[in-house]
């Protein structure tokens, strides 16, 4: 044999070299020349108790031809460490490496450190060998002609107990393996078997095939390199055996060793690493998309589910895997070079489909694991432990789908509050630049939804029309799901059931969608999670330790976890529902009173901080928008109506959201969450309180808002009812949890007849619910505005114009101002007068936000109110300068025949239009009417040289410019947003721009910036000496961007917070509780762990001449 040197790391003896004839004599020193010569290659890390039974077990092995090499990887006490070996193994050999690379690089070092030898067994420092370990695998290596043999690997603390005998894994990398752990050992699975890869715990592997591959994968520090070598290994043609009859014992001490528990995050990234070194071009063409398609499924059901970690790991192996992909290159490279059979042989060996998501569904329905399992749907859901929880959300997915049948596979109406978007690039256009389209022009800071849309829409690829689908209809099952998530401390499967399902049975989701009210179904969405936030605050239990034990599920949180969380979640609802804000924080005022009722005003001052600490940083994430808060709070909040609904005692209290609504069984759920006030005890009580005071400050909100008695912008009133929908159906739950541990310790009376008279209202209060979903679109009208105005679109692509709306809120398919005409405003209950403009056609999600009201917004309200009270018959001329072409009043929200319950009649609106002489009635559908105005004039109109405009006034006459009317439109071709450019073909004239914008608006022309004027008193107009082209453009502040840089900054910052926390708090859980674990095994494990005396002295082993025993000082 001969030896290979190195200069470093150094290998050395750690004993006296043996002298004379090993134990055995004569007829062993024959063996060792038969037996093929094997070196343990054992890795080791500041080892633990369990070692010297380890290097005991090696001592111990019965074949005749054994070396050992020890890799030490950094350990923190290396003198030790020497010792410790020395006391058991004097011959082995150490080396010493600076750093701990992991065990597939510290493994590695054994193909310069070893040379001569037959096999290699690859071991970690924490297994126990029985003593003919290493005969059965090599013998088993010649019998079966394989290249690697693994043994049966059972528990350390019960050898009776399976680990693993054999590994298998999918095309993807996933592990399967063959064996369930933890099952009794009964021989079952004894006999020889090819498999995919075995454990890594002990690997026997032919030394001339671990050379060819190059060994382990360095780039796999821990967990991954045995499957990385076994597909390798599979690619060169080599057997992989499992030989049952070699049992190894397995502590897996690593997690105690390790400061992360970063399994996951490994395991991900190297399951991919593992697929691309070891797969073939097309394999990898194919495999790859999936492969991304599952992991990105993956990431957003760990979003959705709040495991933000779990997200962070698995996008986080992706951006790895292609950081390193030169390395990756490099050993296909070499594997190449030994491909002996192509992809389709090895994937014979590989389980078939996708492991990761079959085990989802075995978690949902039950189903086995095994080889030859049948799909038996019924069967497996009458053996699951959890058949109500499945059967439940089974009904829940039918209900959802059925009532949403016709909106998922066709087109959701735009119709209210719920405009079509537009595309990314224009959404993000709009974000970043200083101007906004709405109204008449406007500076005021760009609505943050612009970025989140563009954002949210590049992660679909730019599909804008499904983010639309999910944006709206994804509120639903998400909000159904925060409600399970929300009631999972109660620890009742029957009440969270329950408690979900009667947050799905009151209507204000479906009355929502109707109506195109999008800002009550985000709240919906998003009031769960806030309220979860708030009760964790509180700390008190179950939803904390306080009081009492915590309910399953509850996680430690710091405060400021729980206010970056409720920020970051008010602030996305906030995007489409800006009074959201408010409503957290009076949600937060609210629960204390209702602790105060209950007597528990433990922790009020955290539910405080949490619910105003929330909003104020959500205001903060909002900036520059928010802004707007502060000039203008009325238009920030928006204006809504109840579409002609009276907000009375009786619709409150039935959650009915405008027209329709449930009938007297709506009443039916306020008895069934009356039950834990009446047999309530302890924590359920308590909180049955606070849900009611939820219940009665939301509906008493709602029907003081309905009341007229507020002449203010108002938000829509389900923004209050959602919380109160929530303490609703929570407390319904409570009933069910306390009807299962507080009833039993009444006697048999009047209670037993209360929960029997709350279950029966329970079932009542579902039957509408039952009806709303039969039409198959909650009953949303089937059709909009869009057809009967498509003329509006189609002459938008020749000329630039706006289009007034005029009508109630609830019905116009914008966001609006709402105006004070005496007489005509007044357009019947429950509904409020409102004006908007869309430009260039139909309303789009640039009008989803109304902005402050500023010049150009008063004189529009201004000319409205002159001709409301008489003071004019030509309101087009007036409104001609504002480049108002049409004029449009929606009579109900939808055109007929299908929103006749929204309908209604203004007739004073109606009188004062038809009395206007330069405006031309058109006649598209009885649901609305249309005024053309003869006297319009272009958004970017040419005009004579020596035309006089006034710079402002009062007067009529200063808001008047007769030379606009039927003047040529100039500055065709768009140039970004909010830029134009064209040429000017007159010699010597005057351009007005009917934008609000001031002196960021400039106009340049042959090179030569053009002087600008105030027009009107919010327009502009610039003075053009000659021809040529010219563009025309917003300059956006410096400052503007500087401030979106900043709001990105935020977002950023507190995200991050929230990841760090939640996972360094996880993180610290789970390893106290290792710790504490791990402490009771070593106090038991201490008498097992002693070694005999004479394992301290045992003789040397022969085939030492295998490993190089060059010497450094610091070996």
């Amino acid at each position: 044999m001969t030896v290979v040197t190195a200069e470093e790391p150094a290998t050395e003896p750690v004993g006296p070299e043996p002298t004379g004839v090993p134990d055995g004599g004569a007829d062993q020193a024959v063996d060792e020349q038969v037996a093929p010569a094997v070196v343990v290659v054992m890795v080791t890390h500041d080892p633990g108790w369990w070692f010297e039974e380890t290097l005991a077990s090696i001592d111990a092995q019965d074949y005749p031809n054994v070396s050992v090499l020890l890799i030490d990887a950094a350990s923190s006490d290396p003198a030790t460490l020497r010792d410790r070996v020395a006391a058991v193994l004097p011959a082995a050999h150490l080396r010493r490496l600076d750093s701990n690379p992991g065990f597939a690089t510290a493994a590695n070092e054994a193909l310069v450190a070893v040379q001569g030898a037959s096999f290699l067994l690859l071991c970690h420092d924490d297994v126990r060998l029985e003593p003919g370990v290493v005969r059965i695998l090599v013998e088993e290596a010649y019998r079966s002609n394989a290249g690697i043999v693994g043994p049966k690997v059972v528990e350390w603390s019960d050898p009776t107990r399976l680990l693993s005998v054999g590994m298998g894994a999918d095309r993807y990398g996933q592990a399967a393996p063959y064996v369930e752990r933890g099952d009794l050992d009964q021989e079952q699975f004894d006999s020889v078997r090819d498999v995919f890869y075995v454990q890594g715990a002990v690997t026997l592997v032919r030394a001339d095939l671990f050379e060819a591959l190059g060994g382990f994968d360095a780039e796999i520090t821990f967990h991954g390199e045995d499957l990385d070598l076994g597909w390798r290994a599979h690619v060169a043609g080599a057997r992989v055996i499992a030989a049952p009859d070699a049992r190894v014992a397995h502590l897996e001490a690593l997690g105690e060793r390790r400061p992360v528990d970063d399994r996951r995050r490994l395991q991900a990234r190297h399951r991919l690493r593992v697929r691309t070194v070891a797969s073939s071009l097309p394999t990898r063409i194919r495999t790859t998309p999936m492969a991304a398609l599952y992991s990105m499924l993956e990431v957003l059901q760990s979003l959705l589910f709040g495991r933000f970690r779990h997200a962070r790991d698995i996008t986080s192996a992706w951006v790895w895997n292609f950081s390193h992909a030169s390395s990756a290159r490099r050993i296909r490279v070499r594997l190449r070079s030994v491909r002996q059979v192509d992809d389709g042989e090895v994937r014979a060996f590989q389980r078939r489909g996708n492991l990761r998501l079959a085990a989802f569904l075995r978690a949902q329905f039950g189903r086995s694991d095994g080889d030859n399992a049948q799909w038996d749907f019924v069967s497996n859901l009458r053996a699951t432990r959890g058949t109500l929880t499945i059967t439940a959300w089974i009904l829940i997915v039918v209900y959802l789908l059925i009532g949403s049948r016709e909106l998922l596979f066709g087109t959701i109406p735009a119709i209210g509050a719920m405009p079509r978007m537009l595309g990314v690039g224009q959404m993000f256009s709009r974000w970043a630049s200083g101007y906004q389209s709405i109204g008449l022009g406007s500076t005021a800071a760009s609505p943050t939804g612009f970025g989140l849309f563009a954002l949210f829409g590049t992660l679909l690829l730019g599909a804008v029309g499904l983010l639309r689908h999910v944006l709206i209809l994804g509120m639903l099952p998400l909000g159904v799901i925060a409600m399970w998530r929300l009631t999972r401390p109660i620890g009742s499967r029957r009440a969270r059931v329950v408690a979900t399902a009667a947050y799905l049975m009151i209507p204000i989701a479906g009355s929502s969608l109707a109506h195109g009210d999008w800002a009550g179904l985000v709240t919906f969405a998003a009031m769960p999670v806030v309220l979860s936030q708030l009760f964790g605050a509180s700390g008190l239990t179950p939803f904390g330790s306080i009081g009492g034990a915590a309910g399953p599920g509850v996680h430690r949180r710091p405060l400021t976890h729980r206010i970056a969380a409720i920020a970051i979640i008010s602030a996305l609802t906030a995007t489409i529902a800006p009074a959201f804000l408010i409503v957290v924080v009076a949600s937060s005022i609210v629960l204390v009173l209702g602790g105060l009722l209950a007597g528990q005003l433990k922790s009020a001052w955290r539910v405080l901080l949490a619910g105003f600490g929330g909003s104020i940083l959500a205001f903060a994430l909002q900036l520059p928008w928010s802004l707007s808060a502060i000039t203008d709070l009325r238009s920030f909040l928006g204006s809504s109506s109840t579409l002609g609904a009276a907000s009375t005692v009786s619709s409150v209290t039935r959650f009915a959201v405008g027209p329709g609504g449930p009938g007297v069984l709506g009443w039916a759920l306020l008895i069934a969450g009356a039950l834990p006030l009446l047999i309530g005890r302890s924590w359920r009580l308590g909180w049955a309180v606070r849900c009611w005071a939820l219940v009665i400050a939301g509906m008493a909100g709602s029907w003081v808002l309905g009341q007229g008695w507020v002449s203010d912008q108002l938000p829509s009133v389900a923004l209050l009812l959602v919380p109160a929908a929530i303490g609703l159906a929570l407390a319904v739950g409570l009933g069910v949890a306390a009807f299962e541990v507080d009833l039993p310790d009444y006697h048999f009376g009047w209670r037993q007849l209360a929960s029997i008279a709350a279950a029966a209202a329970f079932v009542l209060a579902g039957m509408p619910a039952l009806g709303a979903a039969l039409s198959g679109r909650w009953q949303m009208p089937r059709g909009d505005f869009a057809r009967s105005l498509s003329f509006l679109d189609e002459q938008a692509a020749g000329s630039s114009f706006r289009v007034l709306w005029l009508g109630d809120a609830g019905v116009l398919p914008l966001a609006g101002w709402s105006l004070d005409i005496p007489g005509v405003d007044e357009l019947g209950t429950g509904r409020s007068l409102t004006f908007a403009t869309s430009s260039d056609g139909m309303p789009t999600v640039a009008e989803q936000w109304a902005g402050p009201v500023d010049a150009g917004l008063r004189s529009l309200a201004s000319s409205l109110e002159v001709a409301g009270v008489g003071g004019t018959a030509r309101l087009g001329a007036l409104v001609a300068p504002m480049a108002v072409r049409y004029i449009v009043v929606p009579l109900a929200s939808a055109p007929e025949p299908y929103a006749t319950s929204t309908g209604y009649t203004p007739s004073a609106l109606l009188a004062m239009l038809d009395a206007q002489l330069d405006l031309d009635s058109v006649t598209v559908n009885p649901g609305l009417r249309v005024y053309r105005n003869a006297a319009w004039g272009p958004e970017r109109a040419l005009l004579p040289a020596d035309t006089s405009i006034a710079s402002g006034g009062d007067r009529i006459a200063d808001r008047l410019l007769p030379q606009v009317s039927g003047a040529p439109e100039v500055l065709m071709d768009p140039d970004g947003f909010a830029g134009w450019s064209g040429g000017i073909d007159s010699d010597g004239s005057t351009v007005y721009l009917s934008q609000s914008g001031g002196s960021n608006w400039s106009l340049t022309q042959s090179g030569r910036q053009l002087e600008r004027s105030d027009a009107l008193g919010w327009a502009s107009s610039f003075r053009s000496t000659g021809e040529g082209d010219a563009t025309l453009r917003f300059e956006t502040p410096i400052t503007r961007w500087l401030m979106l840089l900043g709001q990105v900054v935020l977002w950023g910052l507190v995200i991050v917070y929230l990841l760090r926390v939640r996972v360094r708090v996880d993180e610290s859980s789970i390893l106290t509780s290792s710790s504490e674990s791990d402490t009771a095994a070593a106090d038991d494990a201490t008498n097992a762990a002693k070694i005999d005396s004479a394992v301290a002295s045992a003789t040397h082993k022969p085939g030492d001449a295998l490993i190089s025993s060059i010497l450094s000082d610091d070996a």
